[in-house]
């Protein structure tokens, strides 16, 4: 999935943005591509990034709901993935990531069809992947 997000957001940001986040070789990084996808939404999966502090929800608000955090965990389990030398990531920490990820691409999808982003977000709610997978040691 991290090659997937790496190249959406590469194609985001030569197509729409003209290359702006492109370095000197023509590269942008891993978190600068996750970065460009969540710009080029209107409204994102993950409800901690549209709430007001004093808001109450029905659901229980997870800090590691937000943009931030998914753009941490990704990171996070992408490199430990690709690279030899960082720290393999916990399995549970693999199936969130992959979970959030595919929520901002059909997230992101959808907002290219039109889809209001009212129904994204009251659909949200209810789309199993968007609760956190727990361990059942």
């Amino acid at each position: 999935m991290g090659i997937v997000l790496e190249k959406l957001g590469y194609l985001i940001d030569c197509e729409k943005n003209g290359g702006a986040n492109c370095n000197g070789r023509n590269q942008l990084s891993f978190n600068d591509a996750l970065q460009v996808i969540l710009d080029d939404m209107p409204v994102t999966p993950f409800i901690g990034d549209d709430e007001s502090e004093n808001e109450v929800h029905e659901n229980e608000l997870s800090v590691d709901d937000t943009s931030d955090a998914w753009k941490r965990n990704i990171r996070a389990a992408y490199m430990g993935l690709k690279h030899a030398d960082r720290t393999m990531p916990d399995s549970l920490d693999l199936i969130n990531a992959l979970r959030k990820s595919i929520l901002v691409v059909r997230f992101w999808i959808a907002h290219q069809l039109g889809v209001h982003e009212n129904v994204l977000k009251e659909g949200r709610k209810y789309d199993p992947l968007s609760k956190k997978f727990i361990g059942i040691d």
